[in-house]
């Protein structure tokens, strides 16, 4: 159990490798992922989006020139809201011979029989060395977990700088994870309400033309326009919605956007009325 999400990718990365190793990381990778990486002194190379193709050149190049090997990927993107094509990664890094860290921080609770994410849903459990996921998404509560093996669990409990000089979690928080866990195991209809009505709202928004990322709980509206995003996401403020503008460099250029992060809570009517609202917003 590590303090945060930032603070598991920081000292999980930083300590498997080190100067002579290579890392591997989707391009886009979340902060923490590119800084765990940097500081941990290997030679870094990144591979196009959810492309195991432009991975596996990569690998075929330069695997053998390093020591230790490392492939990094989000199992679901927060910006894009897309999944990555998990199998296809694990297979290249069994092939590779290549240690592999899926970041589930937004699958986590959402994705599954047990609810544990998208590791879990594609049966690729048991050939995924470091599955980590986070407790401040649909948890809704604080800090960051690693899912491995026992081996794996000792050496980072003596090596891990993160994890060894911080301090721990406090035991109401370590409770509060606890009972979450408790409830997904417990109310799968809450992440089936979830899952069907996000696939409605992003299906209704195709509809009515609008340019929208992603499969999953994360629904991004394209607007490209900076101006346009920063305007719609104000006036949609106005009527009740919490919803930001998210610029460069955050997103690339010309794709900026609003990213819809939906909850069960958010029941088929209440997003019937947002859509109505998106349309006389955008439309005027």
């Amino acid at each position: 159990i590590f303090n945060s999400g930032y603070q598991a990718n920081l000292g999980i990365i930083s300590t498997f490798c080190s100067r002579g190793d290579v890392v591997f990381s989707d391009k886009l990778s979340h902060a923490s992922i590119i800084d765990g990486a940097l500081l941990s002194g290997a030679k870094i190379f990144r591979f196009s989006h959810n492309d195991p193709e432009h991975l596996k050149k990569l690998l075929d190049s330069q695997r053998r020139k390093f020591r230790r090997s490392l492939i990094i990927t989000e199992s679901l993107f927060s910006m894009d809201g897309d999944i990555a094509p998990l199998k296809d990664i694990v297979a290249l890094k069994e092939k590779y011979n290549c240690l592999l860290l899926v970041d589930e921080a937004h699958a986590t609770g959402i994705f599954a029989k047990n609810g544990s994410g998208l590791v879990e849903q594609e049966g690729l459990s048991k050939r995924v060395d470091l599955i980590m996921g986070t407790f401040s998404k649909a948890l809704g509560s604080f800090g960051a977990y690693l899912g491995c093996s026992s081996k794996i669990k000792q050496y980072l409990i003596n090596s891990c700088r993160s994890f060894i000089y911080s301090t721990a979690l406090p035991a109401a928080v370590i409770a509060a994870n606890l009972a979450s866990l408790k409830v997904i195991e417990e109310e799968p209809y809450r992440r089936e309400a979830l899952l069907a009505n996000a696939g409605y709202f992003r299906e209704k928004l195709k509809q009515g033309g609008f340019n929208i990322k992603g499969s999953s709980q994360i629904v991004p509206l394209i607007l490209a326009n900076n101006q346009r995003a920063v305007v719609t996401a104000e006036a949609l403020c106005e009527r009740g919605y919490w919803v930001f503008p998210i610029r460069p460099p955050t997103v690339p250029k010309n794709e900026c956007r609003l990213r819809f992060s939906l909850t069960h809570n958010h029941t088929r009517e209440i997003l019937e009325k947002l859509i109505d609202d998106i349309n006389m917003v955008y439309h005027g």
